[in-house]
Formats: C-alpha cells, sequence, structure tokens
C-alpha cells in the first residue's frame, strides 16, 4: 500500500442507527492543495479501535499527550 503526503486528513466514526445493515460507519477524507478526496469508506458491526503513539525514535508507545493535542481540535 502506498503512503501518501497530505495537507489534512480527517478521520469521522459515525455510530449508526439499529435499522441500519452495519453498527459503525469509518469515513478516511484528505486534501492536498485544493483537492479533497474520501480515501476510506468502511463498515463494521465492532466497535473502532484507535491508537494514539507517540514515536521516540527508539520506543513507540501510548500517549494521552498525543490523544489530547489531536481531540483538542474538535472542542
Amino acid at each position: 500500500m502506498p503512503v501518501v503526503t497530505v495537507d489534512k486528513i480527517e478521520v469521522t466514526f459515525e455510530k449508526q442507527p439499529i435499522t441500519n445493515a452495519c453498527k459503525w460507519l469509518i469515513l478516511i477524507k484528505v486534501r492536498k492543495k485544493n483537492k479533497e478526496k474520501i480515501a476510506l469508506i468502511a463498515k463494521t458491526n465492532h466497535k473502532p479501535v484507535v491508537n494514539f503513539l507517540d514515536n521516540k525514535i527508539n520506543i513507540i508507545k501510548f500517549s494521552n499527550k498525543i490523544k489530547n493535542k489531536i481531540i483538542k481540535n474538535y472542542k
């Protein structure tokens, strides 16, 4: 899978109503320059797992600091 560089990335986790065929819809949208496109749409019945990691070169660990940095953009 190729790794692409983008200017902006948006990840949406959407809980679906009971009447839908799946419980969760995950949407990943990317923007580069003035072009925006949906990179991935996935549906699942399992709750999505989200990891916030800090790469310290010699070790990668879970990080609330990184989580807070990302989440504060949406409050």
